[in-house]
């Protein structure tokens, strides 16, 4: 189990990134997981020849909300999501927003950028869930857990993932 904190949680900041979640919010699910990282967000994974970066940030409604210039409709950025992603890798940073609207704290900025291009992304936002494959580069949302139930398996030696629901 990996947990990376969000803007939602206690405690922290709003300025990007933001530290790993204290130790005493976690005791009661350290007691019951015996394999539990707690690491920032966003946070940086490497397993065998995959680099993935975990990133718990609405971005989806951060950048649609701050558009200057509305998405030119043409074969690349039609899907907004698209549009989302070819941003986020085309600019090389998680959040290509002004300081104004989203805080960074200058001496972890480094966090934030994606070059060198990682081969996948985990967006954990509320917006529905969605996989777009650009620049080579696997870019997922697994949706809301909490409203949708929803959530995503990963196989980062394959660079795919599988989107499942918990059904009740």
């Amino acid at each position: 189990w990996i947990v990376v904190p969000s803007s939602k949680d206690p405690g922290l900041n709003i300025s990007l990134p933001r530290p790993p979640l204290p130790t005493p919010c976690l005791s009661a699910l350290a007691a019951v997981v015996s394999r539990l990282e707690v690491t920032s967000n966003p946070a940086r994974l490497h397993y065998l020849a995959t680099d993935m970066v975990l990133f718990r940030e609405d971005a989806f409604h951060s950048l649609r909300r701050n558009v200057l210039l509305p998405p030119v409709d043409d074969v690349l950025t039609s899907d907004p999501t698209t549009h989302l992603v070819k941003t986020l890798i085309d600019q090389a940073s998680l959040s290509p927003l002004p300081l104004h609207i989203r805080p960074i704290y200058w001496n972890y900025d480094h966090a934030l950028r994606l070059y060198p291009l990682p081969d996948i992304i985990l967006l954990a936002d509320s917006y529905e869930p969605y996989e777009v494959n650009y620049e080579g580069c696997l870019v997922a949302n697994p949706g809301s857990f909490s409203a949708e139930s929803s959530f995503l398996c990963v196989y980062p030696t394959q660079r795919r993932v599988d989107f499942c629901s918990v059904k009740s």
